[in-house]
Order: structure tokens, then C-alpha cells, then sequence
């Protein structure tokens, strides 16, 4: 059964999404300095083993590894769920040739995103949007901003 949406929940969410937005907005140079997120172009904590001995090679082997999880092949197309600045799509697509489609409510990260993906090649493999339009693509898998893969059945 199909229950309405109110109005009022619909402008809750909206002023949710735009907090949100700001937060990101207000808060990106912060990332860049702390969490090198202009250089990795990524907001996660990593994933830490013998062959990580920084923060920059752990947030590097956090993509590796779930690449290799979710065994990303060249030309399949992967949502990534709140892409925030950009990293682990145009990691995808330039390093597994992945078509990407980047989710975030950032206004600012969908730029830098897209600054991103220019800058490393993959901007014709990549795509960065504000809300998820259907397109009818199937996705392989999902890629949320936690680490976690979530692959297609």
C-alpha cells in the first residue's frame, strides 16, 4: 500500500538536504587541509593494513579494496551514493573503466567532482547529479559513502 507523503514532510526532507548541502559547503576546506580530500578526493577513514602507513594510502586502499570486493569490471555502470568530491567514482572509472554515476546534495562537491573527473581523463565515464534521474540504466552495484558494496544480485 502506497501511504502519501505529506507536504510538510517533503519540506522537512528539503531543509534536511539543504543542511546538509551547507554543511559540506561550509566545511570543505576543513576536509582538504585534514583529510587531504582536494588530493584523494575522499571523506572515509580508509582502510588500514600492512601496506598503508598514512591516511592518504589508506583512504587510496579503501577504494582498492572495495573495487576488488564488488569486482568492478570495465563498461559496468555503479551509483555511487553520495559521491561527495568525486574520489571513488573517478577511481572507478579511470582505474576499472567503470561508467559512474555520483550522487551528492553539495552543490560544491558536484563541481569539484566534475573538477575531479576533468582533471583525471574520466569526465566522459562519469556523470555528477544532485538527485538520481531515471534513466533506466541497471546499476552493478552501489557504492555508498560508507564501506560497504552492495552488488547486484
Amino acid at each position: 500500500m502506497n501511504t502519501p507523503v505529506s507536504e510538510a514532510a517533503i519540506t522537512v526532507r528539503d531543509e534536511h538536504l539543504q543542511m546538509i548541502a551547507n554543511y559540506y559547503g561550509s566545511t570543505q576546506v576543513d576536509y582538504d587541509l585534514v583529510w587531504h580530500a582536494n588530493e584523494v578526493g575522499a571523506l572515509h577513514y580508509g582502510w588500514w593494513d600492512d601496506t598503508t602507513h598514512n591516511l592518504k594510502e589508506a583512504l587510496q586502499r579503501e577504494n582498492e579494496i572495495l573495487a576488488d570486493k564488488a569486482n568492478i569490471q570495465k563498461g559496468e555502470h555503479v551509483l555511487d551514493a553520495g559521491c561527495g568530491v568525486g574520489g571513488s567514482s573517478v577511481f572507478l572509472a579511470g582505474s576499472r573503466g567503470a561508467d559512474v554515476v555520483g550522487i551528492t546534495v553539495s552543490p560544491l562537491q558536484i563541481r569539484l567532482a566534475k573538477e575531479r573527473a576533468r582533471r583525471e581523463g574520466v569526465e566522459s565515464n562519469t556523470s555528477f547529479l544532485g538527485k538520481i534521474k531515471q534513466t533506466g540504466v541497471k546499476f552493478h552495484g552501489k557504492w555508498p559513502t560508507s564501506p560497504h558494496v552492495y552488488p547486484k544480485p
